[in-house]
């Protein structure tokens, strides 16, 4: 992240983070330093928010790559641990939602099929609905 991308606003969110940290760091420790570490960044802060620029850089850069190695490790945690074994449950129970086992194997084919067959484009398992579309479909088309 470069210094000019940060901002005033950077700036003085980074002292305040940085004021919530000492007051967090207190709560833990009950060491007044931090108080006062807490009060007088609180102080900079407020009078004069620039001067958190190059601490801004490397709070906003840190955060910058956390967000990128972190969603990709959480991405890669939700696919092996939920899609892969859904995945393999369906495999294994023998769910075809997509019919695919019948793709150019049915022994019994439609009418429309058979010709179709006959004319030499071979079989489709696509089912034909002829539905009549009407307006309630739009209104409702789940």
């Amino acid at each position: 992240m470069k210094i000019s991308s940060i901002d005033l606003k950077k700036a003085n969110d980074t002292g305040q983070a940085l004021v919530l940290l000492c007051l967090i760091i207190f709560l833990f420790t009950l060491y007044h330093a931090f108080v006062v570490t807490g009060l007088i960044i609180l102080l900079v802060n407020m009078v004069c928010p620039i001067v958190f620029k190059p601490v801004a850089v490397l709070w906003f850069g840190l955060a910058e790559i956390l967000g990128t190695v972190v969603s990709r490790i959480v991405l890669t945690l939700v696919f092996v641990l939920l899609v892969i074994p859904v995945g393999l449950l369906r495999y294994y129970a023998g769910s075809d939602p997509m019919r695919l086992k019948e793709w150019k194997q049915s022994p019994s084919l439609p009418k429309c099929q058979k010709e179709d067959e006959e004319a030499g484009w071979g079989h489709s398992v696509f089912v034909e609905r002829n539905h009549l579309y009407t307006s309630q479909d739009l209104v409702n088309p789940y």
